[in-house]
């Protein structure tokens, strides 16, 4: 057997018994963080291998997990700056058609889990049909690629909040609304351009 401190190349040999080698190795600061998906993972193993004496190797590893958070503090400061959307979407044609108006804002461009992002929102119904269902959701999306195109995508929604119906020619708004983030686990794949994971408020009707 050789130690990793073991210059001499001569060989060890080992008493029966158990044996214990404590060892430490650092790692890169830019791994990016462990992640399990239904299409692809990044994961981290610590391999061994024993070779007797008359050749057969027992081989043997060990799954370990990278936490690699962002500290937003030594982000950019403009994730601290609010964010405005305004989309006016067309639906319908002939007499029941029209447009509707969204304009949606956010406290801030970043968050931590367990944190409210604070929403407002205003929906102009301009059409001659009323609006069912009214729905701001925080979104997970995953991205899986392959010599630099699109395989898959998984999108869950991660937390909802339901508004009430718009009738025709009315608006909703939205003061002081809020979103929690759930605990994730840290998800900073930066240096993994094989997976890409992104966060989004989307608002259905």
């Amino acid at each position: 057997m050789k130690l990793l401190d073991d210059f001499d190349n001569k060989p060890i040999l080992l008493s029966a018994g158990v044996h214990c080698f404590p060892f430490k190795l650092g790692l890169p600061v830019s791994l990016p963080s462990t992640f399990l998906g239904q299409h692809g993972w990044i994961q981290y193993y610590c391999k061994t291998s024993l070779q007797e004496s008359s050749g057969i190797t027992h081989k043997n590893q060990q799954v370990f997990i990278v936490l690699n958070p962002i500290d937003l503090n030594l982000e950019d400061p403009l994730l601290s700056d609010p964010l405005e959307a305004s989309v006016n979407h067309r639906i319908g044609v002939g007499p029941l058609g029209g447009t509707i108006r969204c304009n949606v804002g956010l406290d801030k461009r970043a968050y931590v889990p367990g944190e409210n992002i604070l929403l407002t929102g205003e929906i102009h119904n301009q059409t001659k049909l009323a609006i069912k269902l009214l729905k701001y959701a925080l979104i997970e999306t995953v991205q899986f690629f392959a010599h630099g195109k699109l395989l898959h995508q998984e999108r869950r929604e991660l937390a909802a909040l339901v508004r009430e119906r718009i009738k025709s020619g009315s608006r909703d708004v939205l003061q002081n609304g809020h979103l929690t983030v759930p605990p994730l686990p840290p998800t900073n794949l930066l240096g993994c351009h094989l997976i890409r994971i992104r966060y989004s408020v989307c608002v259905s009707i």
